[in-house]
């Protein structure tokens, strides 16, 4: 039966680190590897290889492969399946694990050519699907490494370079997609320039059987601000079964403080579209992912298409604390200081002012009694006198003048 080409290649670099056994890293070298056949109505059709494939069926497929240097190379090969990175990052396996899905169900024409300088050559390729696949997303990668290269010593440490091309297969059925939050968290990170950062990492596990693009978004305000906060978002795949966290860098405020962190996420429920492919007065349903959309030929008839919506998912609160930079820090002492010299001044005058008004008692100057002697008499400082009393310098009595003093005993 005639298939319409829903084929697209996501270059993906990977780096080997041997010990001597490798492990996956991210590079560029001078070969990489491009769809043969994109479909121009498919947007992300130039960045991955994406098939929509019954148990039992079978696809063909072209895998474009370029040398970009200035002398011949020789390439090899390989389909492997793929997996799942630190943070959930979509990553392929090495050639040496074993293959369970895709990378199992790919059968390359050839898994080793030679390319002259700045020249590419179509590799034909065949997926076959087993039968009783599940329904869902199954994910893999097209592998290419210059059997040339020599390892790079970094330290001891041997690397070796790879291009990897994702393969995402969609097989029919029930469908489901769903994610859930899976927590944020917080974290300070120090910059080699001495400036930290301030790391939020929310994290959505996706619980559905198909891979689904999710939009995750952050903010952090203080605990005081009228201020709407800044929004931070980013847009990642999510393979099934897997959780994902992205990282956020914030700089960390002048003047610390508490802040609030929240998280929530998007996507696009019912992902994919149902339609009615005429073939022989047989009418077959065909599916398409947020990653696979118009992917319809044009003798398809679309007898019914599913709705999309955006669904929005609340993540998580978390209030944590940032201390303030050194100069802040400084100024911030400062003023508590002032502020709590203030105060306890204030408290000192008001306790002051209650004693005086309940406790001290009317005295009738006697001729020859000074402010001084009579402070002293009572035990108590002659500024505080003179204040109850509102006396004002050269503080000189009149004989028979009332004025107030504390109780001798005091």
């Amino acid at each position: 039966m005639k298939k319409q080409k829903q084929i697209a290649v996501a270059i993906l670099s990977f780096l080997f680190v041997s010990f001597p056994t490798s492990a996956l890293g991210i590079g560029y070298g001078g070969i990489g590897g491009e769809p043969a056949y994109p479909d121009p109505s498919i947007p992300k059709s130039d960045s991955i290889f994406l098939f929509t494939l019954h148990s039992g069926e079978n696809e063909d497929g072209g895998l474009r492969v370029i040398n970009n240097t200035d002398e011949e190379k020789r390439i090899h090969i390989s389909s492997v399946d793929a997996e799942t990175a630190t943070g959930g990052a979509f990553s392929c396996q090495s050639e040496s694990a074993s293959k369970e899905e895709v990378g199992k169900w790919i059968a390359l024409e050839s898994d080793a050519i030679s390319l002259p300088p700045f020249s590419n050559v179509i590799v034909p390729f065949r997926v076959l699907l087993p039968e009783n696949v599940s329904p869902g997303s199954h994910e893999g990668c097209l592998v290419l490494e210059d059997s040339d290269q020599i390892p790079e010593e970094h330290g001891g440490i041997r690397l070796r370079f790879r291009t990897g091309i994702r393969v995402s297969i969609t097989v029919p059925g029930n469908i489901y997609e769903k994610i859930i939050s899976a927590g944020l968290s917080v974290a300070f990170r120090q910059k080699e320039d001495g400036e930290t950062k301030i790391l939020l990492q929310p994290k959505v596990k996706n619980m559905g059987n198909i891979s689904l693009e999710a939009e995750a978004k952050v903010s952090a305000r203080p605990l005081f601000s009228w201020k709407e906060p800044k929004i931070q978002s980013a847009l990642f795949p999510i393979s099934k079964g897997e959780t994902v966290d992205w990282n956020f860098e914030m700089p960390s405020p002048f003047w610390g403080g508490v802040y609030r962190a929240e998280s929530s996420f998007e996507y696009t429920k019912n992902q994919y579209s149902e339609a009615s492919i005429e073939k022989d007065d047989k009418a077959e349903a065909k599916y398409s992912t947020s990653l696979q959309t118009n992917m319809f030929s044009e003798n398809t008839t679309k007898s019914s298409l599913s709705t999309s919506e955006n669904v929005r998912i609340p993540g998580e609160t978390v209030w944590f604390f940032v201390t303030p930079s050194p100069v802040a820090m400084a100024i911030e002492v400062s003023l508590l200081s002032f502020l709590f010299l203030l105060g306890f001044l204030r408290w000192i005058s008001y306790w002051r002012k209650k004693w005086i008004l309940f406790s001290w008692i009317p005295h009738i100057v006697q001729k020859g009694e000074t402010l001084y002697a009579l402070a002293e008499q009572h035990d108590v400082a002659w500024k505080i006198v003179a204040k109850a009393n509102k006396l004002h310098a050269p503080y000189h009595f009149q004989g028979g003048e009332k004025i107030l003093l504390p109780p001798e005993e005091q």
